[in-house]
Formats: C-alpha cells, structure tokens, sequence
C-alpha cells in the first residue's frame, strides 16, 4: 500500500480526482498543467529551451566524470544528456516524449534524422541500466565495468545528438 492509500480507486498522486492535498482535480486544471509541462505556445510559454540547456549540463557533467575516472558515471551522464537533448526537440516541435529509450525518442520525432544518431542511441541505451546498477551474473559493480574507451564514444554519441537539436531548434 502507497503513502497515499494505494488500493482500488486510488492511483500514485491519492484517490482518483484528488491531489495529494485532497483538492478534487477538474480536467481543466490537468490540461491546464500539461500545457504548461509541454510549452503551450499559445500563451508563450515553451520549456524547450531549458531542456536543451540541462543536455547541456548533462554532457559537462559525463566529460567531468570521464576526466576523473568514473566512466559509470559519465557514460549514463551522456545517456542524460541525449535523452534530455531529444526530449527538448520533441517540445519544440510541440509534442509530448515519455521514456528512457533514446532510440524510440530518436524514432518518434516527425523529422528526418541522420543514421549515425541511430547507432548512438543503441550505443547509449546499453548504458542506462549497465551503468547504473551491479550485474550479479558477472560479479561485478559498473565502476569496474565501465572504461575510458565507452566513456569517450558515449560523449561522442551524446554531443553529436545535442549539436542535431541545436541545429533544428536555432
């Protein structure tokens, strides 16, 4: 059972129609806040640009962690920065993105989108998971799993797409 009661009627955010406070929730006010969320154009609002700007963060945060030797930690950094880099071009172009898979997002974008962005999004989406978490079949923990060489082509990967969103939202 959730914090919030769990069970039938209920969903994660507490009873159906209710926020957590207890405020019955009107469809209004839900897209009222998906508009926010997504960039409502209409009322100037478009969050794409601090998407683009936390890919951004993401990429200097992998490029930190490759420089002192926590490849783990750089290569799921680039993973970020990719997801954050496509999910920004998905707001820009107006549309809602959910997931992890870079390669989905990639997929989904109503825009042609060079091959070599494909191979990336495979390279990194290995890296979600494996960089993240111990794999008890190998005995081994991702900061000795991970090297220099994956560090590198993560970034690689990662930059590469956050300059394809740039270029298609300047």
């Amino acid at each position: 059972m959730s914090k919030t009661g769990g069970g039938r009627g209920s969903n994660q955010y507490g009873p159906k129609g209710r926020s957590r406070s207890g405020q019955t929730t009107q469809p209004s006010d839900v897209v009222d806040r998906l508009r926010r969320y997504v960039g409502d154009t209409e009322s100037g609002g478009n969050p794409s640009s601090t998407w683009l700007a936390q890919a951004r963060s993401d990429l200097d945060m992998a490029t930190s962690s490759a420089e002192q030797g926590h490849h783990d930690w750089a290569c799921f950094a680039a993973h970020q920065s990719a997801e954050m880099a496509l999910k920004a071009l998905h707001r820009h172009l107006g549309n809602l993105a959910w997931g992890h898979n870079l390669t989905r997002l990639l997929d989904d974008l109503p825009i042609g989108t060079p091959r070599r962005l494909r191979r990336g999004t495979n390279v990194l989406n290995n890296y979600y998971v494996a960089s993240r978490y111990p794999d008890d079949a190998l005995a081994v923990a991702p900061f000795e799993r991970f090297d220099e060489d994956q560090s590198k082509e993560a970034i690689r990967h990662a930059d590469g797409i956050l300059e394809f969103v740039r270029a298609h939202m300047a």
